[in-house]
């Protein structure tokens, strides 16, 4: 049956989605302000939303093979009682004024290091839900891109009320509350997926050799990490901005974060609308043009509605390029090593981040925004050029093997198929 409303277990895992981001969104608006409310630089800043991205760099490709053998649910299942535990210890300490950066850091690494094999899960199971094809897959993944976003476009502002009337560390309990309702959706409401059990150990480039093996997929990979240290730089901008070039509160910057949010809310639902009558590929790329040419906006010094505007716009084009482009890729990879796969392409993804996030800070303490916001639109531009390729490449080369289900065969005899009617 062609129909979403027909697959088992989606509804609550776009349930959980909305949910998790949500949590995430106040998590990202209110560390940021507790760095700058004890007295922090821009640079303290970056150094903290850097050790989030970090552990993408260290951690991710050895946790792919992980996740690979202990599955996506209980992944993410145990990736949010560990946020639970950590975030809680962020509030106790800053409470009770013990918080020095070092151990925010740390703690906010511990943190990042979950990050990337959960939003390698969350696509291993959505395409476990739906199946491979693409129009309906292009559906499914705009849809949870729209989920994500309508996160950020609500987490943002209501954070941003909450640090300016009861400051940052008790506003962080709203990401604990959040991130237990999503345990229970997961554990109770969300099936056990079914997966692939083989002998043989995950090999630690198993999800490297997977992303490199079709030239479509490592093209974009490649930029989607270009444009990831775009939009880390603008993220650390934001707060930045709003204090120094607009001289407004926490609250503005909510508004201009969750802009971003309501654009890829809408762009999202568009692609979704869009799916059944354009093909992904030229939707990712129609998007992604728009993200380009939305970056040259940035340089202009434009006043707070304007921002406001054009960070909109940006959302849009993300909207419509992140959904497609995920049911291009992900068929594109063999069912036995896409978990691991693809935390490995969203840790490729997000090192990418991590520069963007590390540089911007200082950036921003010895050089102006228009300076950052133009290295930005540059490395937006490299990003679709490669898109534009890796299309370019596919379209000569024809469809990878795994798509006809030679990579999908088992091993050897000691596989098994592991599958069960509810959650575990």
């Amino acid at each position: 049956m062609d129909t979403l409303s027909a697959q088992r277990g989606l509804r609550p895992l776009l349930v959980a989605e909305i949910a998790s981001s949500f949590a995430l969104a106040v998590q990202a608006m209110a560390i940021p302000w507790l760095v700058l409310t004890n007295g922090g630089s821009a640079t303290d800043v970056g150094v903290v939303m850097t050790a989030g991205l970090a552990p993408a760099i260290v951690l991710g490709i050895p946790l792919g093979g992980l996740v690979e053998r202990v599955g996506a649910r209980r992944w993410m299942i145990g990736s949010d009682v560990v946020s639970v535990a950590l975030v809680a210890a962020i509030v106790t300490l800053a409470e009770a004024a013990a918080l020095p950066l070092w151990a925010l850091a740390a703690l906010v690494f511990l943190l990042g290091s979950l990050r990337t094999p959960y939003m390698g899960s969350q696509q291993e199971l959505l395409s476990k839900l739906v199946g491979d094809r693409e129009g309906l897959l292009a559906r499914a993944t705009s849809i949870l891109q729209g989920a994500n976003r309508t996160s950020l476009l609500l987490g943002p502002p209501i954070a941003g009320v909450l640090v300016t009337a009861m400051g940052a560390a008790p506003t962080l309990l709203v990401t604990i509350a959040t991130l237990i309702v999503v345990i229970a959706i997961l554990r109770l409401a969300v099936p056990r997926e079914t997966r692939q059990v083989t002998a043989a150990r995950p090999r630690l480039l198993d999800g490297l050799r997977e992303l490199r093996r079709d030239r479509l997929v490592s093209s974009w990979i490649s930029a989607s990490t270009f444009s990831e240290a775009a939009y880390q730089a603008l993220f650390v901008a934001i707060p930045i901005l709003t204090v120094h070039r607009y001289d407004a509160t926490a609250a503005a910057a909510g508004v201009l974060t969750g802009a971003f949010g309501g654009g890829a809310v809408a762009g999202s639902f568009a692609a979704m609308a869009l799916a059944s009558r354009v093909r992904s590929v030229r939707l990712a790329l129609a998007g992604k043009f728009l993200q380009a040419l939305t970056f040259v906006g940035l340089i202009l010094a434009v006043p707070l509605w304007g921002a406001v505007a054009l960070i909109a716009a940006l959302g849009i084009a993300n909207g419509l390029t992140n959904g497609p482009s995920s049911a291009v890729m992900i068929p594109r990879l063999g069912e036995r090593h896409r978990g691991n796969a693809l935390t490995a392409a969203a840790t490729i993804i997000m090192s990418g981040g991590a520069v963007g996030s590390a540089a911007a800070g200082p950036a921003l303490d010895h050089t102006s925004a228009e300076a950052l916001f133009t290295v930005a639109a540059i490395l937006m531009g490299v990003s679709c050029a490669l898109y534009v390729r890796g299309a370019v490449l596919a379209s000569r080369g024809g469809t990878p093997p795994a798509s006809e289900g030679s990579w999908d065969r088992p091993d050897s005899e000691t596989d098994r198929v592991e599958s069960a009617a509810g959650p575990a």
